[in-house]
């Protein structure tokens, strides 16, 4: 965060705003699947044979998997989920909200004991906002979720945050009937090689920092140019993947070391709180914001090749 960036920066931009920036600079000759997953990857020395659940197979020269936490690319090209992520005993819904007016344009986050988080940050749009429910696990605790049960996830919700004050009453409502509603555990992503012959992964799907860490979509689009670049270059695929991981793992070990656990988000104890709270209304003063400064300088830890053409 060089200059003051990051962290504590009041500069941001939502998610679905960037995708639809990149979305829009890609232009025609791209053919979209939309609403579908791989199922099946078959490599050969020249090609990978690619099976969807429902569009047509395909062949491809390389399949990048961008795919997230939960990519189907990794776990057909590499092995099973449960051997390469990391779950961190903390679940999170996200959704979009209605507005509201007592944020005066400020995040707001409200801890109760139990390790329970809510949040809400304005919108894109006037009329809504952006809203965040998470709950921490005991140690050994298990939480039985479908990821496709919607029903079952809002239930789950209602029974940990039933009785919550604050504005958890209006967000449960919300989190029932909005259309962007989410909700997974969070866990970190760790595999000592990015690539399998003509398969490789980035992002989350590669090297997932979790959302504590804030530095997913950074991980994302650092892994995206280096690995571009590496194959633009005209070098073979092979050293062009070699090279994408040895340049951009130090990144991604630096942003997942400051993902942290789950302690300093979600607290369990009163007392917890209040040191959690003490510490961030120090976040922009001095000695504390030099000291973030530093954590967080992680974001721009990295100097990037320049592919320009000579």
């Amino acid at each position: 965060m060089r200059s003051g960036e990051g962290f504590i920066s009041e500069i941001e931009i939502l998610r679905g705003d960037l995708v639809d920036l990149l979305y829009q600079q890609l232009g025609d000759g791209i053919e979209w699947i939309f609403n579908d997953t791989i199922t099946e990857l078959a490599q050969s020395s020249n090609y990978v044979n690619v099976t969807f659940r429902g569009a047509r197979p395909q062949r491809f020269d390389f399949v990048i998997g961008a795919d997230g936490l939960h990519s189907a690319v990794r776990t057909a090209a590499f092995g099973r989920e449960e051997d390469f992520v990391h779950p961190l005993g903390l679940y999170t819904a996200w959704f979009t909200a209605p507005a509201f007016e007592e944020l005066d344009n400020w995040y707001q986050l409200y801890n109760h004991t139990g390790g329970l988080v809510a949040s809400i940050r304005p919108g894109s749009q006037p009329s809504e906002s952006k809203a965040a429910l998470s709950f921490r696990t005991r140690p050994g605790e298990r939480v039985g979720h479908d990821r496709r049960d919607r029903a079952s996830q809002i239930a789950l919700l209602e029974d940990r945050f039933g009785g919550v004050g604050w504005h958890v009453p209006r967000l449960l409502e919300a989190a029932r009937s909005a259309s962007d509603f989410s909700f997974d555990e969070m866990g970190k992503v760790q595999l000592s090689r990015w690539w399998n012959g003509r398969i490789a992964l980035i992002g989350d799907a590669a090297a997932c920092p979790t959302p504590l860490s804030g530095l997913g979509t950074s991980v994302a689009l650092v892994g995206a140019y280096v690995l571009a670049g590496e194959l633009g270059d005209g070098s073979d695929h092979a050293a062009a993947f070699a090279a994408y991981d040895r340049l951009v793992r130090p990144y991604v070990e630096g942003a997942q070391q400051l993902a942290g656990g789950p302690g300093g988000y979600a607290p369990m104890t009163a007392l917890a709180i209040r040191f959690m709270q003490a510490s961030m209304s120090w976040a922009t003063r001095w000695p504390m914001r030099g000291f973030m400064e530093k954590q967080f300088s992680k974001a721009s830890d990295i100097d990037l090749p320049d592919y320009t053409p000579a």
